[in-house]
């Protein structure tokens, strides 16, 4: 058994770990004494390949057990991608008066915020107002070639760049059967976007290249075995169609499991009602959950200049505290101990020009923590 990583990012990232994972899987009944033999891969950036491989895995379907919901009481289309944002007050390293607007990635051009003043969930149980809105749009607000790379030299079309910042989420009933369209963008770059939910498994129905056709699409649908899974990475410069039903009351994150994507807001949450029985009804925290408190620290930060110079600049954190039920995701609730731990070591705003696309695609690709982390 073999595998290696894959990358999509166009243009590629500049240091990419090219390694392949080995392992010999034998069964104790097994009779054959052949040696293994190394099976012959296909190169890292192959897309084709990867998709080919994705598109074609199918799910177990065992007697008794629900199979994908037939009828669809909810639709989303949802376009992800990367873009700029304006500089919030917030935001000190970033200033407006030069023309300098903060990276962000979005998904339907909402670039989403965490809040600060209290958690989402905490807020939804209870019932605080001003903490998020549930008016996260049902489609894009615009409608354009959605993977056509030469957007990207059209200056008239600077605008789809252009994401607003916000904390949008999406509000359902309890067991609402939802339908998402997931489209890839090409604006200042193409590549796979993992995208995961919590709370929910889904089915995913197709995978395709180009920009969604729903009158196609629907002829590949599949209905009767398809993969369940809680992450679909859409195909770099493609769409993937996923259902599910919300079965599980409480605030759910959604977002791209690339961490800079999610850090740039590239992520939104459902809010699930409670259901009918005392079973389907979101329960009170208990009393004594944990709070953590970050301390000041003094950080170094590094920006990089369109003229490829390092700029630094120090920067203060004021103190803040988390509860833990912010983060929402068992990965965050990591790093937030980690946070915990080493207050110096968080995610800092940065900005660029929104000129230097290549040179934020190549940062943004590489997942290097020096242009987002302090040190």
């Amino acid at each position: 058994m073999a595998a290696l990583a894959y990358g999509s990012a166009n243009p590629p990232a500049p240091i990419f770990v090219n390694s392949t994972t080995r392992a010999i899987v034998e069964y104790i009944s097994a009779m054959s004494t052949a040696l293994p033999v190394m099976p012959d891969l296909p190169f890292f950036f192959d897309t084709p390949a990867a998709h080919h491989f994705f598109s074609n895995l199918t799910g177990l379907v065992r007697p008794g057990v629900p199979t994908v919901p037939l009828y669809v009481n909810k639709r989303l289309f949802v376009t992800i991608g990367l873009g700029f944002a304006d500089c919030l007050p917030s935001q000190t390293l970033c200033n407006a008066s030069q023309g300098q607007l903060s990276l962000a990635a979005s998904m339907n051009n909402a670039s989403f915020i965490f809040p600060s003043r209290l958690s989402l969930l905490e807020a939804y149980f209870r019932s605080v107002q001003g903490i998020y809105t549930t008016d996260f749009p049902d489609k894009p607000p615009i409608v354009f070639d959605f993977t056509n790379v030469s957007l990207n030299s059209d200056k008239a079309l600077t605008p789809l760049t252009k994401t607003v910042k916000g904390t949008r989420l999406i509000s359902l009933k309890y067991n609402t059967t939802v339908e998402i369209v997931l489209q890839n963008t090409a604006i200042t770059g193409i590549e796979s976007h993992p995208i995961h939910i919590h709370g929910h498994d889904f089915y995913i129905l197709a995978q395709g290249f180009g920009n969604y056709d729903e009158a196609e699409a629907i002829k590949g649908f599949n209905l009767k075995n398809p993969l369940k899974r809680n992450t679909v990475a859409v195909p770099t410069g493609g769409w993937a169609v996923i259902r599910f039903t919300t079965t599980n009351p409480g605030i759910w994150f959604v977002h791209c499991h690339i961490d800079t994507h999610l850090r740039l807001g590239q992520a939104t949450a459902l809010v699930v009602e409670n259901g009918p029985t005392a079973h389907d009804i979101l329960p009170p925290p208990p009393p004594d959950f944990p709070k953590c408190e970050m301390k000041r620290e003094t950080q170094r930060v590094e920006l990089f200049s369109l003229s490829g110079k390092t700029t630094r600049k120090e920067n203060k954190i004021q103190n803040h505290t988390f509860p833990l039920d912010l983060l929402l995701t068992s990965h965050l609730f990591m790093l937030m101990a980690t946070f915990c731990q080493y207050g110096n070591r968080l995610l800092m705003e940065s900005s660029l020009q929104p000129v230097s696309i290549n040179l934020f695609l190549i940062l943004a690709s590489s997942r290097n923590s020096t242009f987002f982390f302090g040190k």
